[in-house]
Protein backbone atom coordinates (compact mmCIF):
# COMPACT_ATOMS: atom_id res chain seq x y z
CA UNK A 1 0.00 0.00 0.00
CA UNK A 2 1.47 3.34 -1.08
CA UNK A 3 1.22 6.39 1.19
CA UNK A 4 -1.09 9.16 0.10
CA UNK A 5 0.84 11.93 -1.67
CA UNK A 6 1.39 15.17 0.20
CA UNK A 7 -0.55 18.22 -0.96
CA UNK A 8 1.23 20.63 -3.26
CA UNK A 9 2.01 24.20 -2.27
CA UNK A 10 -0.78 25.30 -4.62
CA UNK A 11 -3.22 23.03 -2.81
CA UNK A 12 -2.17 24.49 0.54
CA UNK A 13 -2.47 28.06 -0.74
CA UNK A 14 -5.97 27.34 -2.02
CA UNK A 15 -6.99 25.85 1.33
CA UNK A 16 -5.57 28.82 3.24
CA UNK A 17 -7.32 31.27 0.94
CA UNK A 18 -10.61 29.43 1.32
CA UNK A 19 -10.28 29.34 5.11
CA UNK A 20 -9.34 33.03 5.24
CA UNK A 21 -12.30 34.03 3.12
CA UNK A 22 -14.66 31.98 5.28
CA UNK A 23 -13.28 33.57 8.45
CA UNK A 24 -13.58 37.03 6.90
CA UNK A 25 -17.20 36.36 5.89
CA UNK A 26 -18.14 35.18 9.41
CA UNK A 27 -16.45 38.23 10.96
CA UNK A 28 -18.13 40.58 8.50
CA UNK A 29 -21.59 39.14 9.25
CA UNK A 30 -20.98 39.36 13.01
CA UNK A 31 -19.86 42.99 12.74
CA UNK A 32 -22.96 43.86 10.69
CA UNK A 33 -25.21 42.19 13.29
CA UNK A 34 -23.52 44.05 16.14
CA UNK A 35 -23.78 47.37 14.29
CA UNK A 36 -27.50 46.76 13.78
CA UNK A 37 -27.89 45.98 17.49
CA UNK A 38 -26.05 49.17 18.47
CA UNK A 39 -28.30 51.20 16.17
CA UNK A 40 -31.36 49.52 17.70
CA UNK A 41 -30.18 50.31 21.22
CA UNK A 42 -29.45 53.93 20.32
CA UNK A 43 -33.06 54.35 19.13
CA UNK A 44 -34.55 52.78 22.28
CA UNK A 45 -35.79 55.61 24.49
CA UNK A 46 -35.23 53.48 27.60
CA UNK A 47 -31.49 53.53 26.98
CA UNK A 48 -30.93 57.24 27.35
CA UNK A 49 -27.62 56.85 29.15
CA UNK A 50 -29.11 58.36 32.30
CA UNK A 51 -28.52 56.31 35.45
CA UNK A 52 -31.62 54.75 37.08
CA UNK A 53 -31.34 57.13 40.05
CA UNK A 54 -31.91 59.98 37.62
CA UNK A 55 -35.54 58.87 37.19
CA UNK A 56 -36.43 60.60 40.43
CA UNK A 57 -39.75 60.05 42.16
CA UNK A 58 -41.82 60.45 38.99
CA UNK A 59 -41.55 56.76 38.13
CA UNK A 60 -44.75 55.12 37.02
CA UNK A 61 -45.50 52.05 38.97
Amino acid sequence: MLPEPLPTIEDLRALCKEASLAMYERSYQKIRALEAKVDELKKDSHNSGKPPAGDGLNKAG
